[in-house]
This record gives structure tokens, C-alpha cells and sequence, in this order.
């Protein structure tokens, strides 16, 4: 998080609630598992090699434009069952 904090719970008043998300990504690993830090059901296995770019906050997982992905597991209760995809832009 942007304040250095470990899990959205703690969050002050007029912080963003993040309680309700279905999958939450920081994106931050330097390798290995991405994980949901949402319910931490759905942790992701990312197919590039950029780990520990250089990110807004800290570091930051990178995407080169042309193939890279991040594959949630499946999850038992089936809240991605109807996502296809998204896409993010800078």
C-alpha cells in the first residue's frame, strides 16, 4: 500500500474500503506467486520476467506490451467466472 501499511483492514477514516474486492493485486513481488490480497483465494501465477520494476510505490511487476500475463487460480466460489479480461493503461 501507499503507506507502507501490510493489509487494507487498518486503513484510516476516509481511506479507500477495499473490503468488497473480488481480487486485489499490488503487483509488488520481486518473484514467485502474485498474491490476492483480497480473500487470498485467487493468487496468480505471472508468465514474464519483470519482476522489481520500478513502480509509483516501490517496485512493481512489468508488462511488456506483447505477451505478459497474470493467471488467477480458479477459484472454489467462481467470482471470475464471468471475467474475461481487462486491461490496464498508463
Amino acid at each position: 500500500l501507499y503507506s507502507g501499511q501490510v493489509d487494507e483492514s487498518s486503513l484510516v477514516e476516509g481511506g479507500v474500503d477495499m473490503e468488497s474486492n473480488l481480487l486485489l493485486y499490488h503487483m509488488n513481488e520481486l518473484s514467485g506467486t502474485v498474491v490476492d490480497h483480497a480473500d487470498g483465494n485467487d493468487d496468480g501465477t505471472y508468465n514474464g520476467a519483470l519482476y522489481g520494476q520500478e513502480g509509483q510505490f516501490r517496485t512493481s511487476i512489468g508488462f511488456d506490451g506483447v505477451n505478459d500475463l497474470i493467471a488467477p487460480s480458479t477459484a472454489s466460489d467462481g467470482i471470475l467466472d464471468d471475467a474475461i479480461s481487462f486491461t490496464m493503461a498508463r
